[in-house]
C-alpha cells in the first residue's frame, strides 16, 4: 500500500511539474505569443482579439491559476486554427496512436520471444548466427526508411495492403481499421523486435546458468516446460521492463511513422501544430502526451511489483 501511495503521489507531482513547465516555457519566454501565432505583419484587430483569447491581458498567475483549472478539468481551450476544442481534436487522434503503439509491441513481442528463447539455447548453427545478425541489423534501421519500404514492396509492388490513410472502423468495418494499421505496425515493431529478441536472448543466457534450471533438468522435465516455465518466467521481469519502455517511447515517438502514412493520430496532430503555431493545440497535446508516459510508467511500476515483490522494499 505504502509503494503505490508513494508512486501516486509522484504521478501527480510529475504530471503537474511537466503541465506547469509546459505553459511557462510558451508564456513566459520572451516575445508576444499573439505575434507568435500570427506573424510580425499580422492584422492588429486580429492580434489583439487573440491577446484577449489567450487571456495576455491577465497578470501572468491568475492566467496560469485559470488554465490549471481548466486542465483539472480537461479543458484545453480551443484550437486557433481548427476553432475546435482542443480536447475534441485530442479524442480523436488519440484511439489511433493508442492502437499503433499497442500493436506494435505486441507484434514486437510476439516475435521477439520466440527468436530471443531460440537464440540462447543450444549450440550456434547458421540459422541462430542469421537470427542475430538480422537482430544487429534490425536496431539499426530507420524507422521512416523501413516504411518506405515496405510500402514500395506490399503495397505499390504486391497491392496487399493500403499504402496509406486510416479506415476508420465505423466507416468500413474492423478489418478494414487493422489492415490499414498492418504496415505502420510493422515499421515500428520490427526494429523494436530486434531490441526485444536480444534482451530476451540476454536474459535467458543468465537464467540458464542457475542452479534451479540445472535441477528442472536434473529431475527429467520435458525440455520445453523447463525453458518456457522455468526460464522464461524468470526472465519474463526484465523483458517486461524493456517492452514497457518500448511502449511508452511509442506514445510519443510515432511522429514520423504517422506521417510517412498519414494517420491522422497524435503525432501528426502535433507536428501539424507546431508548424502552424497553434498555441493552445500544442500545449494540450504536450500535456496529454507527457501525462500517458507517466501515467503508463506508474502502472507499470505497479504492474512490475506485483510481479516481483522485491521491488516495492528496494
Amino acid at each position: 500500500m505504502r509503494f503505490v501511495l508513494v508512486k501516486t503521489i509522484g504521478l501527480v507531482a510529475a504530471v503537474w511539474l511537466i503541465a506547469t513547465l509546459t505553459y511557462m516555457a510558451l508564456y513566459v519566454l520572451p516575445g508576444d505569443p499573439a505575434v507568435l501565432v500570427l506573424g510580425t505583419e499580422g492584422d492588429p484587430a486580429r492580434l489583439e482579439s487573440l491577446r484577449q483569447e489567450l487571456g495576455l491581458h491577465q497578470p501572468l498567475h491568475a492566467r496560469y491559476l485559470q488554465w490549471l483549472g481548466d486542465l483539472v478539468r480537461l479543458e484545453f481551450g480551443t484550437s486557433i486554427r481548427y476553432a475546435r476544442p482542443v480536447g475534441d481534436l485530442i479524442a480523436a487522434a488519440l484511439p489511433i496512436t493508442l492502437m499503433l503503439a499497442m500493436l506494435a509491441v505486441a507484434a514486437a513481442l510476439t516475435l521477439a520471444v520466440p527468436l530471443g528463447l531460440y537464440t540462447a539455447i543450444g549450440h550456434l548453427n547458421p540459422l541462430r548466427v542469421a537470427i542475430s545478425l538480422a537482430a544487429h541489423l534490425g536496431m539499426a534501421v530507420p524507422s521512416f526508411w523501413l516504411g518506405i519500404l515496405l510500402i514500395q514492396w506490399l503495397a505499390v509492388d504486391k497491392g496487399l495492403l493500403p499504402s496509406a490513410g486510416f479506415r476508420t472502423p465505423g466507416e468500413e468495418g474492423w478489418a478494414a481499421a487493422l489492415g490499414s494499421l498492418v504496415l505502420p505496425v510493422l515499421t515500428l515493431a520490427l526494429p523494436r523486435a530486434a531490441i526485444l529478441t536480444r534482451m530476451v536472448r540476454a536474459s535467458m543466457a543468465g537464467v540458464l546458468q542457475e542452479d534451479y534450471m540445472r535441477t528442472a533438468h536434473s529431475k527429467g522435465l520435458p525440455k520445453a516446460q523447463v525453458y518456457v516455465r522455468h526460464g522464461l518466467r524468470n526472465a519474463a521481469l526484465n523483458i517486461s521492463t524493456t517492452a514497457a519502455i518500448q511502449l511508452t517511447q511509442l506514445l510519443a515517438g510515432t511522429i514520423v511513422v504517422e506521417q510517412v502514412f498519414a494517420l491522422p493520430g497524435l503525432g501528426r496532430l502535433l507536428l501539424a501544430a507546431v508548424l502552424q503555431r497553434d498555441l493552445p493545440l500544442v500545449q494540450g497535446l504536450v500535456v496529454i502526451g507527457a501525462a500517458m508516459i507517466v501515467l503508463f510508467h506508474y502502472i507499470f511500476d505497479v504492474l512490475l511489483s506485483l510481479m516481483d515483490p522485491r521491488i516495492r522494499f528496494d
